[in-house]
This record gives C-alpha cells, structure tokens and sequence, in this order.
C-alpha cells in the first residue's frame, strides 16, 4: 500500500512539474513571439548640405590679364594668364572665394593640386589672403564662413626661340579637396 502512495505522490510531483514547465514555455514562447521589431525605412537628416569650395575668381593684377573660371563641381579654378611677347618673366595674380556652406566645419585633407604646362610657367603659389600664409594640408574653414586665397602665377624669361609670334593664353589649374573635419 505505501508503495502504492508513494507512486502517486511521484506522479502529483511529476505531474506538477510538467505543468511548471509547460507555463514557463508557453510564457517564454509567448514573450518571444510578441516581440515587436519595427524597422522603417525613413532616415532623416537635418542641414546636411554640402555645396563647398571655389565660388567665384577675378583677376586681382599683375604684369599680365588673368581669366578664371570656376569649374562645376567648386574644386577647381582653371586660370588662363595671357602672355605677351616679352622674354622677361611676368605674373598674373588671381584672387578666389571659397565658401563653407555646409554646417561643418571642412579642412584640406592635402595640398593643393596645381596642373600647368612648364614650358611658360615657372612656378604657381597659393596663398591666403587674409595672413598670407601658403594654403596647404590642414587648413580649415568653418560652417557658414569664407575666405580668399590668391594664385600667383609667374612665367619663365623666354628665350628667343620659345617666344610666341602673337599673345599666348597658358592654362594653369588648381585644385583644392575639401573634406568634413
């Protein structure tokens, strides 16, 4: 008879131990299952606008007329310096505004890269107006400001055989990658 009782209290424990288990997993699975993951596709970014670099260039003098212009993408001024039929050296001096209209402040993440035909050219310097200073790796410019840089173009003293027949546009290009600080 005891061993009777006993059975059935082992089966009660089992019993209870079962129903123990079941409700703990119908209420994990229960918690698993209700979970609610929302992933939306809407990302919004506010004043993230980038529209930064060269926006304007002029003669600003020199021995000779300069022409510039502002490439489309604001990273480069191609300056044309028109060269008389002298042998002696010459300049012509650009003056650019490059704006920040981004809310970041940007800085040079490199010098800048200047492109000329070296047969005229004999060096082109780039330099801020505001100090003087030679423009290069590291400078910055903060959200919303401008400032002015001057390209010094100088020409070589021709020799007699390199002198042109009639006045001569030479291109120079200077090129200036702006990137997020």
């Amino acid at each position: 008879m005891k061993r009777n009782e006993k059975e059935k209290k082992d089966k009660k424990k089992l019993l209870l131990l079962l129903l123990l288990l079941l409700i703990f997993v119908v209420g994990v699975g229960y918690a698993v299952l209700s979970e609610n993951l929302k992933i939306d596709s809407n990302v919004n970014y506010g004043s993230m606008k980038w529209n930064v670099g060269f926006t304007e260039a002029s003669d600003n003098g020199g021995s000779v007329t300069a022409t510039a212009n502002v490439s489309t993408d604001k990273k480069t001024v191609t300056v044309s310096c028109d060269l008389g039929t002298s042998t002696e050296s010459e300049t012509c001096i650009v003056k650019a505004t490059i704006s920040n209209d981004s809310s970041y402040t940007i800085g040079l993440n490199a010098a800048p890269t200047v492109e000329f035909d070296d047969t005229y050219i004999s060096s082109v310097e780039t330099t801020w107006v505001t100090d003087g200073s030679v423009v290069g790796t590291g400078n910055t410019l903060t959200a919303a400001a401008t400032k002015e840089v001057e390209i010094k173009i100088t020409t070589k003293e021709l020799t007699e055989d390199l002198l042109p027949d009639s006045a001569l546009s030479v291109p120079v290009s200077v090129t200036m990658n702006w990137v997020q600080q």
